[in-house]
């Protein structure tokens, strides 16, 4: 990375955090943060020059990574900062290469700035070794002191003395000097770092909405199965309400034939059949009303599908279903968020926020089960289309699909399922084969859609 960008900062803040470990005192990481223990740990940082020993930098720096090389291990941690420095640049870059490798052969753990590519290149197509930069904003021309662990960071030297101000003739005539594959390498790798950036922080928006889109993905399907649920208990309720009303139908006509017959009391008769009568009506009511909450719940299941739609707008003479009692209404007069409604015979003031839309008619406010076979053999249509549904929702779907074909006495059916990896061909085939004997069913040939569609005959 750049000079000033915080390399040696992060090296001496690796070495720091090591020791305080090995001491027993706590460390400023994140909680997965895992360490190793080292028997040894050498550093070679900053300059060791010395007169009274005749070293040079670079030749201090040679005697330290000479005892490096010979004394450390498998269990040794090196920190070395701007590794092969302080001589000619391809003698030291080709001597600091060789070190590297002999202390990689040892399999010693280190931590190593630089500035030459040759050691960028050798950590790279070296297994066990890992390039890393810090970053610089290109933009602003300053350091971010963000470690980026993966590619190796440019690092930055033209823009920062452009930055710093030197002469314009000097900076011209580094550029001419500067080779082209010295400054194609520099600039592929500013390049390379700046889509790293960009990459990274798609990736981080993307995870951000999938996450997102998982939590309303589960809502929805939690909701659909609550839905699904109560729509089941309340046809569930519906149907032994109208059980309860034919028993019931069945005993009062039992007893009025009985008075009639061992009495000859017609008053009486008369009075129980009005009260049988009565009953039936009541029981009518609570059956239409359990009728119309399954309406509702279709509604409800539909609308959470094909998501939030906005409130309707209600007119005159339209028809809705009251939210409290489930009962059809049909609209006399709107007025803001107020209505006023009839129902039953009656004029009554409601919020248009208590009214639910419909596609009855008060006219059609009747028990469902009393539907006329005829009209619904006239609108039946005898092929379903489910590509694009999930399982779940394609298993109801033929089961209704195949019921309401038995019902209007249809003896042909197709279903198109699509081809694909043959998910929704066997949900298909499974649910048939429920029906045992009363129907068969193939794939047509390959010009009328093969194994994307399936044929049900009805027997």
């Amino acid at each position: 990375g750049p000079n000033a960008g915080g390399k040696s900062v992060t090296m001496k803040a690796v070495g720091l955090m090591q020791l305080m470990v090995q001491a027993g005192l706590p460390v400023p990481v994140n909680e997965i943060s895992e360490f190793g223990i080292f028997t040894q740990i050498f550093t070679d940082i900053g300059d060791s020059q010395s007169l009274e020993d005749d070293l040079s930098t670079y030749s201090s720096r040679l005697e330290l990574a000479k005892n490096m090389v010979l004394l450390a291990d498998s269990n040794s941690l090196m920190l070395i900062d701007e590794f092969g420095s302080g001589t000619d640049p391809q003698i030291g870059g080709a001597i600091a290469e060789a070190i590297l490798e002999a202390l990689h052969n040892k399999k010693v753990h280190a931590v190593v700035t630089t500035h030459y590519a040759n050691l960028k290149i050798f950590a790279h197509k070296t297994t066990g070794m890992i390039n890393a930069s810090m970053f610089f904003d290109r933009l602003q021309l300053k350091p971010t002191y963000e470690l980026k662990v993966g590619r190796p960071g440019s690092s930055y030297a033209f823009e920062i003395a452009e930055k710093i101000g030197l002469p314009k003739d000097i900076m011209k005539y580094v550029e001419r000097r500067l080779g082209k594959t010295d400054k194609a390498v520099d600039q592929m790798l500013i390049e390379l770092q700046e889509e790293k950036k960009q990459t990274e922080e798609h990736l981080k928006a993307l995870e951000q909405k999938q996450k997102m889109l998982d939590a309303l993905m589960k809502n929805y399907e939690q909701l659909q199965k609550d839905l699904e649920r109560q729509r089941k208990q309340i046809k569930l309720d519906a149907t032994r309400q109208q059980q309860e009303l034919t028993a019931l139908q069945n005993r009062e006509l039992e007893n009025v034939i009985r008075e009639i017959r061992e009495e000859q009391n017609l008053e009486r008769a008369k009075l129980m059949a009005e009260q049988a009568k009565e009953k039936k009506r009541q029981l009518e009511l609570v059956a239409e009303s359990l009728n119309n909450e399954v309406a509702t719940l279709d509604l409800g299941l539909q609308s959470t599908k094909l998501g939030v739609e906005a409130a309707p707008e209600w007119r005159v003479g339209d028809t809705a279903m009251l939210r409290t009692s489930r009962g059809l209404a049909v609209i006399e007069s709107v007025n803001k968020q107020d209505a006023v409604v009839t129902v039953g015979g009656l004029r009554v003031n409601v919020k248009l926020r208590d009214l639910l839309p419909t596609d009855e008619t008060v006219a059609m406010a009747k028990p469902k089960y009393k539907t006329d076979l005829v009209e619904k053999a006239a609108a039946f249509q005898p092929e379903l289309d489910i590509r694009g549904v999930v399982p779940s929702d394609a298993v109801r779907l033929v089961e209704n699909f195949v019921d309401n074909a038995l019902v209007s006495g249809i003896s042909q059916l197709r279903i198109v399922h699509g081809k694909g990896s043959g998910v929704m061909r066997n949900v298909v085939k499974t649910t048939l084969k429920d029906y045992k004997n009363m129907l068969q069913f193939h794939h047509p040939e390959p010009n009328e859609g093969g194994d994307g569609v399936t044929v049900v005959h009805i027997k």
